[in-house]
């Protein structure tokens, strides 16, 4: 690896795009082809490489916002490139894709410097939606002057904790759906007929009753988590906005 090729340097400029570069490090077509679709749904850019020398000088000037890596990839040498790139990008977030992995296997690939671990059989869904919040992570990662109007959501437990605080929630799947779709909007708006959708009641004749019911019981669940402002705001002719502002927490 030429560590004297020119670099262009983080200012903060190149996060200000809605575009997410995203670099696939996979030895497996099949998952290529998989992720190319994700990518060319969500309108986000791809680039795939089988093996780290395939990597191109001009791929390594890329404003790289996420980077999916095969565990069968994640050698020293590839782990020299991505410090490469973090040199003028160190936000830049690193999700190793594998299966069947022991919690050592975990820990260690954790400990090597990357952010999460992913099944390399993800859905679009999911793909889309973890992109999304690592990359609004990337760019409003900016101490807050409230900390605590932050809150963290947990995919696991499906909890949302306000940070800094014992405040918590616990939420319903269909909770959880609805406040993905918003998080995968960057204004984290949602019109009528999205939540009706998730929801199940789009042809619903009682469709709109059944939502005004679901936010209201949601809004209410969501209070704690935000006491000055309403957490799920009407937006007349369009649908409602979510007022929260919510992080990933990062898990293995």
């Amino acid at each position: 690896m030429n560590k004297n090729t020119q670099r262009p340097h983080d200012t903060g400029q190149l996060m200000s795009r809605n575009n997410i570069g995203i670099l696939l490090l996979h030895t497996e077509e099949s998952v290529y082809t998989r992720f190319n679709l994700y990518t060319k749904y969500f309108g986000n850019t791809l680039v795939f490489a089988q093996a780290i020398e395939k990597v191109s000088t001009n791929a390594l000037l890329h404003a790289w916002d996420v980077i999916f890596v095969d565990v069968n990839l994640y050698n020293d040498e590839c782990i020299e490139m991505i410090n490469l790139l973090k040199e003028s990008f160190p936000l830049i977030k690193v999700i190793l894709l594998g299966d069947s992995l022991t919690q050592q296997d975990r820990i260690q690939y954790i400990t090597m410097g990357a952010n999460m671990i992913l099944s390399n059989y993800i859905i679009k869904e999911e793909f889309g939606f973890i992109t999304q919040c690592l990359y609004n992570n990337i760019k409003y990662n900016q101490p807050s002057e409230h900390p605590a109007d932050c809150v963290m959501f947990d995919l696991i437990t499906n909890e949302l904790s306000l940070v800094g605080t014992s405040v918590y929630v616990e939420i319903s799947p269909q909770e959880v759906a609805i406040l993905k779709l918003f998080m995968l909007n960057p204004l984290q708006r949602l019109e009528t007929w999205q939540m009706l959708d998730c929801i199940g009641s789009l042809d619903n004749p009682r469709g709109r009753k059944n939502l005004e019911v679901f936010v209201s019981r949601l809004r209410k669940k969501l209070a704690p988590l935000s006491p000055y402002v309403n957490p799920i705001q009407p937006i007349r002719n369009y649908g409602y906005s979510l007022n929260l502002h919510i992080k990933i927490k990062h898990y293995v």
